[in-house]
C-alpha cells in the first residue's frame, strides 16, 4: 500500500508535525480550497473533520512517498528519509528501485533504495533475500536505520 507523509501546516497555534495517509494535491472541504491535503483516520487534534474523515492541510514541498522497505527497527522508509548504516555515512533516500542479478537459474530481483551520500554521489542500498542490506559494490552487510528526514526530525 502506498502511504505518504508530509508536514502539517501550522494553524491556530498547532505546531507542524508529520501526518501520514493518502495524498490529494487539491481539495475543497466545506467550501475551503486546500493545496496539499493528507487524509488519515488517526489523531484529529488540529485537523479538519468532514463526514468522519480526518484531513490535514500539509506543505506539499515536504511530501514524502513510502518505499516498500523497512529499517532495522521495522520502521517504514520514505523518500527523503536520512539513513545511517553504522559506517558514519548518512544516506538520503531519493527513490525506491530494484537491483537485478543474473544467475544460472535466471534473474533475481532484490529491493533497493537509490540514495545520495557525500553531497551528490548516488549509491544503491540493496536488500538481500534474508533481509540484510549491502551497499552497492560491497559484500559487507549493514543495518540501516532511519535517523532523520530532509524536511524535519522523524518521530
Amino acid at each position: 500500500m502506498l502511504i505518504f507523509k508530509a508536514m502539517s501546516i501550522d494553524k491556530e497555534g498547532w505546531k507542524p508535525r508529520w501526518v501520514y495517509g493518502s495524498y490529494l494535491p487539491e481539495a475543497c472541504i466545506t467550501g475551503v480550497n486546500f493545496t496539499g491535503f493528507i487524509e488519515t483516520y488517526g489523531d484529529a487534534v488540529g485537523a479538519i473533520i468532514v463526514d468522519s474523515v480526518v484531513a490535514w492541510e500539509v506543505d506539499p514541498l515536504t511530501l514524502c512517498q513510502s518505499t516498500p522497505s523497512k529499517d532495522v527497527l521495522d520502521k517504514l522508509i520514505y523518500v527523503n528519509d536520512i539513513l545511517n548504516t553504522g559506517d558514519g555515512k548518512r544516506y538520503l533516500v531519493k527513490a525506491a528501485s530494484h537491483y537485478v542479478v543474473s544467475g544460472p537459474e535466471g534473474n533475481i530481483v532484490m529491493p533497493a533504495l537509490l540514495c545520495e551520500y557525500d553531497g551528490n554521489e548516488i549509491m544503491q542500498l540493496i536488500q538481500r533475500s534474508d533481509g540484510t542490506w549491502i551497499v552497492e559494490n560491497s559484500i559487507r552487510s549493514v543495518n540501516i536505520k532511519v535517523i532523520d528526514n530532509l524536511f524535519g526530525p522523524v518521530e
